[in-house]
């Protein structure tokens, strides 16, 4: 099982699949020595890597999870094809993210934050990658009973599943974004001070 997600997430895998089984990936070194930390993680491998280029060969998992962190991703196209590559014929893949609010004002915060993608984008993107029985449910507290008028930001679990051997049938040109070119320093403090505002 491939795990691309918080140390949170990893925990809850592990009650229920041999940690030794279990491979965790992120791009954040200061988040894997978290969960190298944990105990109950002690026996999964641990590796340093990018979603959207992922380093397992074609056929390598039989699950794929990825909890918070495709409203991240430069290209969430790319890293749902990756997802596609690296499971075997019959793998599923369980992609946890936030769905885009209904209310203006969230939806202003949302789109100069992070990427909050529509629940038909989520569903478009599993199924250009080449997954099969894409299905996708809404995610809130219990007490939610489907009124998104009031502005909450949701979130939503979908999966799917990988019909046939080897890479996705989907052609994608080169990646877009350097991730070696440094970040303009306004530009980072004019994105930090917007995500705190928003975050409050």
């Amino acid at each position: 099982m491939l795990v691309a997600a918080p140390v949170s997430p990893h925990l809850g895998i592990v009650k229920h699949v041999d940690a030794k089984n279990v491979t965790i990936l992120d791009q954040s070194p200061h988040q894997l020595a978290k969960a190298k930390q944990k105990e109950p993680l002690k026996e999964c491998k641990i590796i340093e890597g990018d979603a959207e280029d992922l380093p397992f060969r074609t056929d390598y998992a039989d699950r794929y999870v990825s909890a918070g962190s495709i409203e991240y991703w430069p290209d969430p196209q790319r890293g749902i094809k990756e997802a596609y590559r690296v499971l075997k014929i019959g793998g599923k893949a369980c992609l946890i993210g936030p769905v885009y609010p209904t209310f203006w004002l969230s939806r202003f915060f949302a789109d100069v934050w992070m990427l909050f993608p529509k629940e038909e984008e989520y569903i478009e993107w599993f199924e250009k990658a080449g997954f099969k029985d894409v299905q996708l449910k809404r995610i809130g507290p219990k007490w939610y009973r489907g009124v998104r008028r009031h502005g909450l930001i949701m979130g939503c679990s979908v999966t799917g599943v990988k019909p046939a051997s080897g890479d996705s049938p989907l052609q994608l040109g080169p990646k877009q974004e350097d991730v070696k070119e440094p970040v303009k320093p306004f530009v980072f403090f004019l994105r930090f001070l917007l995500g705190v505002l928003a975050a409050s």
